[in-house]
């Protein structure tokens, strides 16, 4: 797979995509630990909300 017009590599290592990674790493944590730990379901329900409110309205506007 060949595309020409941009460096892929460097593309991959940017910091707003590690920046996504390190998130969408921590928010798969939290859904591993929210069944074992009660105190944390809330608190990822909350923070999973409003993750997925801010993805719509970013390709919204």
């Amino acid at each position: 797979m060949v595309y020409r017009r941009a460096n892929l590599e460097h593309a991959a290592a940017s910091a707003p995509n590690m920046m996504q990674n390190g998130l969408l790493i921590a928010l798969l944590a939290l859904l591993l630990l929210a069944p074992t730990l009660p105190s944390l379901s809330r608190l990822c329900t909350e923070f999973l909300v409003l993750y997925g409110l801010g993805v719509v309205l970013m390709f919204a506007g």
